[in-house]
């Protein structure tokens, strides 16, 4: 992100921590037999922190915002060069206010930008999967969301218990599938879970 925080911050990897759970937790303790199961638990996660969490009283940064775009293509331009296959891209920087964040700075970001585009070309020509949320204003403008609404991205909706779309849920005609979104049970850090 170019902020200058540390993994020290108490902001630092809230989401990243809990997304790397959901997709490669692989269970602790003697033979696996606690904590948390991943979609792919033998899966190697590439960490890349490109985006701030909600909490983060950066947000409120026009100058910390507005860089998001460049560190979102940077880090996929990384990931891909560095063999990853499947690349989780964060949510929209500029729709951080609906999951609480400051908001003086994340108009800084909305849009996306051409640097985010020709990343996720590249990242696409060399084979590499994305996927990204579909966005979490759907009850609060439901604008489209970056990186989720360019071409090739697979944008994922989410939806309750019930299978019903969560009221959150962007709904834009880029959205290609949905998941399990609400009153998830993930890693938190620095130890222990978080709904």
């Amino acid at each position: 992100t170019g902020a200058g925080e540390t993994p020290a911050s108490i902001t630092w990897g809230i989401e990243g921590t809990s997304a790397a759970s959901i997709i490669a937790g692989h269970g602790d303790n003697t033979g696996n037999a606690s904590g948390l199961i991943g979609i792919a638990p033998k899966a190697r996660i590439l960490s890349i922190r490109v985006a701030f969490d909600a909490a983060d009283m950066l947000n409120a940064s026009s100058s910390a915002v507005g860089r998001l775009p460049s560190a979102i293509a940077e880090g996929i331009r990384y990931a891909t060069d560095h063999g990853a296959k499947v690349i989780d891209l964060p949510l929209d920087p500029a729709t951080l206010a609906s999951d609480g964040a400051a908001t003086g700075g994340l108009a800084a970001a909305a849009g996306g930008s051409a640097a985010e585009r020709s990343a996720i070309s590249y990242a696409l020509s060399k084979g590499a999967v994305l996927v990204a949320p579909a966005g979490d204003n759907g009850a609060d403008g439901n604008t489209s969301s970056f990186p989720a609404s360019y071409p090739g991205v697979i944008a994922v909706g989410a939806v309750d218990q019930h299978g019903n779309r969560a009221d959150f849920s962007t709904r834009q005609s880029y959205v290609a599938m949905t998941a399990p979104g609400v009153a998830i049970t993930t890693a938190s850090r620095p130890s222990g879970y978080r709904t």
